[in-house]
């Protein structure tokens, strides 16, 4: 779909325009704002997507409503509570294979010590 905007792609670009505008850095912007240079960055670039908890602060600064704000911004993904269990119980199931590859390669590494001090013993 050529043409069409990414989400948040219109909040960016106020957000880029703002800077412009007022001949301001990303870093004495992101002061204004209460984030990091890297966050504003991340948002002007559309990587990221500010959080709800700084649409306040990006509203003030663009001398927009709330309300605006969340509508150039976009809906940010939410996961559902099933998901969440899902991914939970997929990373618990992670963690108990890589604590098994660690067990593994300690295993692994006093078999190779053991051959290691034994051809030692045998001064090879």
């Amino acid at each position: 779909m050529a043409g069409k905007d990414q989400p948040g792609q219109p909040l960016a670009s106020a957000l880029a325009n703002e800077l412009w505008n007022r001949d301001m850095t990303q870093d004495e912007a992101a002061k204004e704002l209460g984030t990091t240079q890297q966050n504003l960055g991340k948002w002007i670039n559309g990587r990221t997507r500010p959080s709800d908890s700084a649409i306040p602060a990006i509203a003030r600064f663009l001398g927009m409503t709330e309300e605006r704000v969340e509508k150039l911004r976009g809906p940010t993904r939410r996961t559902a509570p099933g998901e969440r269990a899902l991914l939970r119980h997929r990373v618990e199931e992670l963690e108990e294979k890589m604590s098994a590859q660690d067990l593994r390669s300690e295993e692994l590494l006093r078999r190779l010590e053991a051959i290691a001090n034994r051809l030692d013993a045998q001064g090879r």
